[in-house]
């Protein structure tokens, strides 16, 4: 019997030959067409400037990355859909209009045409008898979507799912107000089509003036650059990056290039060097460094090269090396050949050692010496790998310019001319070795004392310990120290008037001094400091190369800080009249509205599970850790899950609370990120912390929704900085994280991983102190410690708290994908193994810290006590004791404020009780009260009642007295 299953069909000749002939029409036509002459509005959310210059100066695009027929059989269709989404708005009654008198669409020129865009349509008038509140005219624009594009932008909306569609309509919405008076106050109706299912999606999006200015920004900044004949900086590190591999400007981008450098040698001042030039590493690589290398011979000049690789041709600064494979000591002082010996024994035989032609003046050659890596250093590694070079340097007394990236060094096989004398730049020594970067970090560290007895001969190492010891000078230090011509080390003139001209211009860019200031202040110190001064010459070209590119890289400078220019306005204590108002919560006593707080956890122990479990509670009035806020609405950022793990939670924490997902439409949006750039700010070489465009999505993003809480998971994939770095950890929580509070006036809660150090110690802390320093109020969840828990138990412990007490605990158990609060009470152990002083102390403050939290859970329940009440009722419980050591402990407390009274019970539906005080609440006391009974259902409904403390007990009589505001 035949297998007709196993069949495959072959490809028809004559379908494959048909399109083929429409793919090269469609091509072919493509080409034909002259390419446009402007900056796309279209195309300016793009996140990467380069990207977009190259598309502005009409680049080759790589092959791989070419545009098909396919591609472009796909676009054509995309139009058609677009198309028909119009004509099904205006069958619908909308008057939508597209092109304008001269039949083509409307659209608008700025920058003497540079910038332009067309937009899809504007709608001129919504049917009369509808119910969607359109105000006209507003802006139209339609995009064809496959089918998970359009389920993330149904999904997420417009902001969040597509970025470069969102700046389109923002640029539209201000660029067409001249031709449209009112559309760009107009919400703009954006239409998204499934072209798998033909599911349309509509969205009304407000304008956004802040993404629209920084998007013209962008723009005026890239024709600038072009015109300049300056190529912007990449905004990704790697062309590993999901970006750059599908960028169709990919290899013109990351062409692998060295730069040879060509200079005159010494005794040789009239020879004139070769031009420098970018060489790709390629398989005519060799040849053309030979080539360069004779050439230079002749010249009687010295061949040098940066050993990296840039990937722009024409730039070779320190922040256009993009990787580098080696670590590299130039060692010209003192004995070199005992250095080398004591190199090799800590960190290995070097793989390369080169004589670079020089003698030091104790008549040793100077020497260059590689250690190979086994795979190049981008990024991060690479930073690592010049500090490494510089730490190297400063402890065997080499050159510590190789610092810097773009540090040039002489290439073996080229000829050393100084003093007229023809030398080769040898090869002593090759070995096939290569390292792990962090062995040879590790190995830098163990690096013997140069100033230990059995290293030191002939004198040589007391000279390099001394250099060693003044290797790392603060800026305060070099502003007071003379330094001479022919300095070694890090002690050369060079290296200090390079630091004082860039301490100036930092400060004269952050707008702490004016330019004169600046400039007065590098003059002196030329002048005062430098023996014998630079020219005048100089260091002004000096200071004008520092500028550019220190403007390049961080923008324009600001304005001197003033008084007027920040509108600083003191404030007068006087003013402060009656009491002041009362600190916002969202939790009392845990969450403060305005700030933020950061919950550490462990991986795994539940940290987000918990977040999850908090939006839940707070988005639908429940419970959570045995208190209860009004419903408010929350918004989550979450980093580290998926959507489907999220549902999974969901339904666990739904099912636990007795609730379904409608519940939740209202207060809570949740943004899940995973794998996707989240960084929210990231800094420079100076600590200096820029906010990315994503913090700025996600800023309207927040704004628009209006959330009470803003969750935000995790720190690791939101924080670009380096957690140990104190400055750094304060910007990104006081101006990331603390800007979110402050736009929404809500609270925000930061998760984070604490370090294995803070697990150790039990404090839950990680990285830098400021973590802990600059939130206001920070929790730790952990396993709790004893023979009465097991694997389930969490202990939340709110350790730290600028505006509540520290050290309450809450203990919750996992069961079935959510976390029970336990009665605390259960878990509060009686203070022991203390001196009977502490003991006491100890157990007092225990009570009273149970009593007030019994008081305030009570309440929730719908119960309120008079102090005889609660004293019988907990009489032998909790470890208070008698009633009698319970009405002491109460009094105590009411003394010292932190328990008060109510003597309105009836405004709350309670009997009124024959007692001296009344009934006892705290500040933070609800009240659960019965308001409806449906009398068809018997269902009865709650509320709750924030209890307002009527009198408080005066420290100094006794009294009760009434609380008047």
């Amino acid at each position: 019997m035949l297998d007709f299953n196993e069949l495959q069909r072959p490809i028809d000749p004559v379908a494959a030959g048909v399109n083929l002939l429409i793919d090269n029409a469609l091509t072919k036509e493509r080409r034909c067409k002259p390419p446009r002459r402007y900056l796309g509005a279209s195309r300016l959310g793009h996140p990467c400037s380069r990207a977009l210059q190259y598309e502005y100066m009409h680049s080759p695009i790589s092959d791989v990355h070419g545009i098909s027929g396919q591609t472009l059989r796909i676009f054509e269709a995309g139009h058609l859909f677009e198309e028909l989404a119009a004509r099904w708005l205006r069958l619908a009654g909308f008057e939508l209009v597209t092109m304008d008198s001269t039949g083509k669409q409307f659209g608008f020129k700025v920058a003497e045409g540079k910038i332009a865009g067309n937009i899809d349509g504007v709608i001129t008038a919504a049917p009369a008898n509808s119910t969607i509140n359109i105000t006209c005219p507003a802006l139209w624009e339609a995009k064809s979507m496959n089918n998970r594009s359009w389920q993330e932008t149904a999904k997420k909306g417009l902001i969040v799912s597509k970025p470069v569609y969102a700046a389109q309509v923002a640029l539209y919405q201000a660029y067409m107000e001249t031709s449209f008076k009112g559309i760009s106050q107009n919400p703009c109706l954006f239409t998204a089509i499934n072209k798998n299912t033909a599911e349309i999606y509509h969205e009304l999006v407000p304008f956004n003036a802040d993404l629209a200015q920084r998007m013209s920004d962008k723009a005026v900044n890239i024709i600038k650059a072009t015109e300049a004949m300056e190529m912007l900086p990449r905004a990704f590190g790697s062309r590993e990056y999901y970006e750059c591999k599908f960028c169709p400007y990919q290899d013109k981008c990351w062409e692998d290039l060295v730069a040879f450098r060509s200079f005159p040698e010494k005794g040789n001042d009239n020879s004139k060097p070769l031009n420098n030039i970018w060489v790709k590493r390629d398989e005519n690589f060799i040849n053309k460094a030979l080539e360069y290398a004779n050439l230079a011979n002749q010249r009687k000049t010295a061949f040098y090269v940066i050993p990296g690789i840039v990937a722009t041709e024409g730039k070779a600064g320190s922040a256009d090396i993009i990787e580098m494979q080696t670590l590299l000591v130039d060692i010209d002082e003192g004995n070199t050949e005992e250095k080398l010996t004591i190199l090799e024994s800590t960190l290995g035989e070097a793989t390369l050692i080169v004589e670079s032609g020089g003698v030091t003046k104790t008549g040793h050659a100077k020497l260059h010496i590689y250690w190979q890596l086994l795979k190049a250093a981008t990024g991060e590694e690479l930073q690592k790998l010049l500090e490494l070079r510089h730490n190297l340097a400063l402890a065997i007394g080499g050159d510590t310019h190789f610092r810097s990236a773009h540090q040039p060094i002489r290439v073996a096989g080229s000829i050393y001319h100084k003093g007229g004398v023809g030398k080769l730049v040898k090869i002593r020594a090759y070995n096939a070795i290569e390292y792990e970067l962090t062995e040879l970090i590790e190995k830098v560290i163990n690096l013997p004392s140069l100033s230990s007895n059995n290293a030191a001969k002939n004198g040589s190492n007391e000279q390099i310990a001394s250099e060693h010891n003044t290797r790392t000078l603060s800026i305060d230090q070099i502003m007071i120290q003379k330094v001479h011509e022919g300095g070694n080390g890090e002690q050369t003139r060079f290296n200090h008037i390079t630091a004082i001209i860039g301490f100036w211009l930092r400060r004269w860019h952050q707008g702490l001094v004016t330019e004169a200031v600046a400039m007065e202040e590098i003059r002196s110190f030329n002048l005062a400091n430098m023996i014998p001064p630079w020219p005048d010459d100089r260091v002004r070209q000096t200071i004008n190369g520092l500028w550019k590119i220190h403007v390049q890289k961080y923008g324009e400078p600001k304005k001197m800080t003033t008084k007027e220019n920040i509108g600083l306005t003191p404030i007068n204590p006087s003013d402060w009249q009656g009491s002041p108002p009362e600190r916002e919560w969202i939790l009392p006593d845990w969450l403060p509205r305005g700030y933020v707080t950061a919950i550490y956890g462990d991986g795994g122990v539940g940290k987000s599970l918990l977040a999850q479990q908090l939006m839940t509670a707070l988005a639908t009035g429940s419970e959570f850790m045995g208190m209860r806020a009004a419903p408010c609405k929350i918004y989550a950022l979450m980093c580290e899950d998926d959507e489907h793990e999220l549902w999974r939670r969901q339904a666990s924490i739904n099912a636990y609370y007795g609730l379904d997902m409608k519940a939740l439409e209202n207060n809570l949006r949740i943004v899940s990120r995973v794998g996707e750039n989240n960084l929210l700010m990231i800094f420079n070489n100076s600590d200096s912390g820029q906010l990315t465009e994503f913090f700025n999505i996600l800023l309207a993003d927040i704004a628009a929704y209006g959330p009470d809480l803003i969750i935000l998971d995790t720190a690791a994939d939101l924080f670009g900085g380096n957690e140990n770095n104190r400055p750094q950890v304060r910007q990104f929580i006081q101006t990331a994280c603390g800007s979110l509070a402050r736009e929404t006036r809500g609270a925000v809660l930061l998760c984070a991983h604490p370090s294995e150090g803070g697990i150790q110690k039990g404090t839950g802390s990680g990285g830098s102190t400021a973590w802990n320093n600059t939130v206001r109020s920070r929790w730790y969840l952990k396993r709790p410690e004893g023979s009465q828990f097991t694997k389930n138990h969490r202990v939340l412990a709110r350790v730290k708290s600028n505006y509540s007490t520290t050290g309450n605990e809450q203990y919750l158990e996992w069961s079935n994908g959510a976390f029970v609060h336990l009665n605390q009470l259960d878990f509060s152990p009686r203070i022991a193994s203390q001196t009977q002083g502490a003991r006491n102390d100890a157990e007092r403050d225990r009570k009273t810290e149970v009593m007030l939290r019994l008081v305030e859970s009570e309440a929730l329940e719908g119960r309120l006590y008079t102090i005889n009440q609660f004293s019988e009722n907990f009489e032998g419980k909790y470890g208070f004791g008698s009633k009698r050591c319970i009405h002491s402990r109460i009094s105590v407390a009411a003394t010292q404020g932190l328990m008060q009274f109510i003597q309105n019970p009836t405004l709350y539906k309670l009997a009124i009780k024959s007692c001296n005080y009344g009934y006892l609440c705290t500040k933070h006391t609800m009240l659960k009260t019965e308001i409806i009974e449906d009398l068809k259902t018997g269902e009865v409904k709650y509320e709750l009642i924030r209890i307002i403390p009527t009198h408080y007990k005066c420290k100094l009589n006794g009294a009760l007295i009434p609380i008047e505001t």
